[in-house]
């Protein structure tokens, strides 16, 4: 169904939206979910992103993840160590692995399900124009089971989690940091005194690129949406905050 040009009306919505219809849909609820879920990685983390913020800001704090603490948390054993193994050519790039690889299962794996296991209610609370436009910054379908607003009406902006899981066409959710490394954690010159180290921070600086929010590619990728706006006379903005990382 085509949206009607005579359409002059534009919702952004954000997390509020949700909250006010009492969807458990805060990143402190994403927290429990996975302190339950997952506990052992709960704990995890919380040792290298500061658990005061990281359930409360998840997405700015995964840009926050502590390089130096990660990296002296795991010993480097010397090569001159007795005894001495094999393993110890990889043993610490391994844990570093490791670590990063549980973060990116955190948005990759729980953020979608925990999003698809939301309660969503059926009670409308505010009025909707139907035939409006619809930037939708949330993972829920929330604007389709209450307001039955049409799904060609809306830009999931960050995707949105279809509740099936043989759903092919279920997308990747956008989530990440707007922290930009100005250059690697170390000069590839560390290679030279000792590889292991060196390869450990190639692992996090990976990481930081993993976990990075392209918004200039999120935005060119829906640049026929932005481009169909010209005709908007009323934007009307809904329980959306704009943080620093959606600026």
């Amino acid at each position: 169904m085509k949206i009607p040009k005579e359409t002059e009306v534009l919702y952004v919505i954000g997390n509020g939206f949700d909250l006010h219809h009492n969807i458990k849909s805060s990143y402190k609820d994403f927290g429990e979910y996975v302190e339950v879920k997952d506990p052992i990685f709960y704990d995890t983390i919380a040792r290298y992103i500061h658990p005061d913020y990281l359930w409360s800001s998840f997405e700015e704090e995964l840009g926050n993840l502590d390089s130096d603490h990660i990296r002296d948390s795991i010993d480097l054993v010397p090569y001159d160590a007795n005894p001495w193994s094999d393993s110890c050519h990889h043993d610490y790039q391994y844990q570093i692995q490791n670590i990063v690889d549980d973060i990116i299962k955190c948005i990759n794996e729980h953020l979608p399900q925990w999003v698809s296991n939301l309660q969503i209610p059926t009670k409308k609370k505010i009025d909707i124009d139907k035939q409006a436009k619809f930037l939708n910054f949330n993972y829920t379908s929330s604007l389709e089971d209450i307001y039955d607003i049409p799904r060609d009406n809306i830009k999931y902006i960050h995707n949105k989690v279809v509740n099936d899981v043989n759903n092919i066409e279920n997308p990747k959710l956008i989530c990440g940091h707007r922290t930009i490394l100005k250059q690697p954690l170390l000069s590839r010159d560390d290679y030279e005194s000792d590889p292991r180290y060196a390869e450990g921070n190639d692992i996090l600086d990976e990481y930081f690129q993993k976990t990075y929010k392209d918004t200039d590619t999120v935005i060119n990728n829906n640049r026929d949406f932005f481009d169909d706006l010209s005709h908007i006379k009323e934007i009307i903005i809904i329980g959306h905050a704009i943080s620093d990382v959606d600026m």
